[in-house]
This record gives C-alpha cells, sequence and structure tokens, in this order.
C-alpha cells in the first residue's frame, strides 16, 4: 500500500496518485515520517505480523481488519485499537491477544539490541579485543570475537534463560517423519516422531480429518503444492479442534548436553560461549580463549534439563513443524560472569584485554 504525508498526519495514496484515506497523525512531521517509514516496513513485513495463528484466534475478524489493529498498536494509537477490539464481536480477548503478538514482534528487536549490547561490552574489555554481529545466516551464532593473537570465536547470545535454544523444522514424507537440518537436535526430533504414539496418533488423527489416506506434512510453502499435503487451513482446523498444537513431548530430556552438540558440531563454525541474559556460560569444554583458567575455572559449563516439544506453527500462507527446545532447569542455576555492563557479575573477558 503507498502512503503519502501531509504535516503531520499520514495518508493511503490513491493509483492516481491523489491523497486518500487518512492513516493516522503524528505530535510533529519527523514523528510522521517515522510513522510512514512503519508503515512501509509492516507491509512488507505482513506474514510475520500475521504469525503463529494470529489469524484464527480471532474468529471471523478479517486480516486487514488484524493488520490495522497491529499497526495502530506499533504505531502507538492504542486508543483506537482497543475501542476497536470493545465493539469487536469476537468472543476472544482480542485487545490483550493483539498486544501480546506486537509485543513478541517488539522483543525481536529487543533481541538484536541485546545481541549489540553484549558485543559493545565484550570490545569494551580490551583493545585487543574486537567483538561485532555479522550479517550472516542462522548457520552461525549472534557475536563473533577475536583476540589478537588468539584468534576468533563466537557467543550465543538469548536474552533470557526462558528462549528457544534450538528449533529445526521437520516434514512428514507420507511414511515416516524426515527433516533437511544436518543438526544434532533435529535428528534428535525426527527420531523422537518416529518414535512416539503421540506423533503416531497426531497422523492418524487427520488423515480422517482430512481425508487423505496417506498425507505429506510439509514444513515450506512451497510443499504444499504436492496433492497428498495437508492443506493450511486443514491444518489450522485441526489444531484448533484437537486443542493443542503439540505433536510429541518428551520430559526431562538433557537439553544442556543436546544443545552444546548443537552449537559444537551443528553451527558452521562452533559457537564456544553463551551470554544468557546475565550469564555467561561455556559452551562444551573447548574454550579456545582460555577463559576458564583466566578466571580460575569458576565459569560454568552450560547444562540443564527440559522438555523437548514439537509443535506445529501456522503461518499466514503456510505451516511448520518445529522443536521447541528450552533449558527449564539449568545446571548450575545461575552464573557469577556476565558479558553484561553494568551488571555485578564478573566479566570474563576482563582477564583477557589488553589496556
Amino acid at each position: 500500500m503507498p502512503y503519502t504525508r501531509s504535516g503531520k498526519c499520514v495518508y493511503k495514496k490513491n493509483t492516481d496518485g491523489s491523497r486518500g484515506e487518512k492513516v493516522g497523525c503524528s505530535d510533529s512531521e519527523e514523528e510522521a515520517k517515522q510513522y510512514m517509514k512503519r508503515l512501509y516496513s509492516l507491509d512488507e513485513t505482513d506474514d510475520e505480523l500475521l504469525d503463529e495463528d494470529v489469524i484464527d484466534r480471532f474468529g471471523g475478524t478479517s486480516v486487514n481488519l488484524l493488520r490495522q489493529y497491529i499497526r495502530e498498536l506499533l504505531s502507538e494509537q492504542h486508543s483506537a485499537a482497543m475501542k476497536r477490539a470493545v465493539k469487536s464481536k469476537s468472543t476472544q480477548p482480542m485487545a490483550q491477544i493483539i498486544l501480546n503478538h506486537v509485543h513478541s514482534l517488539q522483543e525481536s528487536k529487543a533481541s538484536d539490541a541485546f545481541e549489540s549490547t553484549i558485543a559493545n561490552s565484550i570490545n569494551a574489555s580490551g583493545d585487543n579485543i574486537t567483538a561485532t554481529r555479522p550479517t550472516v545466516g542462522t548457520q552461525y551464532s549472534d557475536v563473533r570475537v577475536e583476540v589478537s593473537g588468539m584468534g576468533s570465536a563466537w557467543v550465543e547470545v538469548k536474552m533470557n534463560k526462558s528462549d528457544n535454544l534450538s528449533n529445526p523444522r521437520m516434514f512428514y514424507n507420507g511414511a515416516s517423519w524426515d527433516t533437511t537440518y544436518k543438526t544434532p537436535a533435529a535428528k534428535y526430533a525426527v527420531d523422537l516422531l518416529n518414535a512416539s504414539s503421540e506423533a503416531a496418533s497426531f497422523i492418524s488423527d487427520i488423515s480422517i480429518f482430512s481425508k487423505i489416506k496417506n498425507p505429506s506434512i510439509p514444513t515450506t510453502l512451497g510443499g504444499l503444492r504436492n496433492p497428498n499435503s495437508v492443506p493450511l487451513e486443514v491444518m489450522r482446523e485441526f489444531v484448533e479442534s484437537r486443542g493443542t498444537r503439540y505433536i510429541a513431548i518428551e520430559k526431562d530430556v538433557d537439553i544442556g548436553s543436546l544443545v552444546t552438540q548443537h552449537y559444537i558440531v551443528g553451527k558452521a563454525e562452533p559457537a564456544d560461549y553463551m551470554q544468557s541474559g546475565d550469564s555467561f556460560y561455556l559452551i562444551g569444554t573447548r574454550d579456545p580463549f582460555g577463559l576458564a583458567s583466566l578466571n580460575n575455572g569458576s565459569i560454568p559449563v552450560l547444562g540443564g534439563t527440559g522438555d523437548f516439544k514439537i509443535r506445529v506453527s501456522t503461518r499466514s500462507k503456510f505451516y511448520e513443524i518445529q522443536a521447541e527446545i528450552k533449558i527449564k532447569n539449568f545446571t548450575p542455576s545461575s552464573s557469577g560472569f556476565s558479558a553484561l555492563q553494568g551488571t555485578s557479575k564478573i566479566n570474563p573477558f576482563l582477564k583477557l584485554g589488553i589496556r
């Protein structure tokens, strides 16, 4: 949707170039410019805005109306969005669901900012240390640290201890579960699905529900073109009717060991360190910078247990089968070290730095 600005207000632009319906106004012209930029950004990321089956959770509400609600909230026009939500005939707590979704989008931006904060904090540890956030794919970790004369290493950064540590995608080919991912976590997920009675029941139930004898369950938009694939709308109706999106759950798994293999073996280059919230951990025992010995062996090695879960995530144009891998009980529960500036904990890079 093209937009145009006049003073402090932003309008839709008609096909003939003339000014159309007013979208919103700001307190200043500069804020209105920023608002218009956000609108264009939202238009480019509609799939993300309506991620995780937000559409389904609003019953008969139109997609365009949902986008309008979210845009109003993102542009801080909360009162207008709330008024529309209150007037809605939906039985869902619409305003709160929208707010939760907007918060999740904001958390993504906050995560990027947190990674930058950690990189800057490590940079400040010494003149011989350079930490950057390279523009690379998810096959790499978040922050690359170079130390003069010692080479480089990666730091995986998580804002919170409850963050997902890995989320490989799987698919069902009509006979068994498989994946295109080459990581240890992906292999674990496939083995779990193929051995799980829950997953077997899922396949049996969706076969009956969809009336497809040997259904395939892709995890990409292109995979839905397969004539035996369960269509997106059918998948949406199915997961809603069964009351849960989870396909298989294995409790009390040694997640620490599994994600260690994921970061050491499953990445294009190993990640040897993790900053999780305000806690710093070694990932495995490689420790290429020797941070543990520099800090009297006190930096803990990442470990802990949790539930390994696999779920359906429906998007606006396709769905995915993905793992949810989180450490519920960290061992140890926290670390006395942190690369985050301003904390009372010890910066593990300080003794490595030269000033």
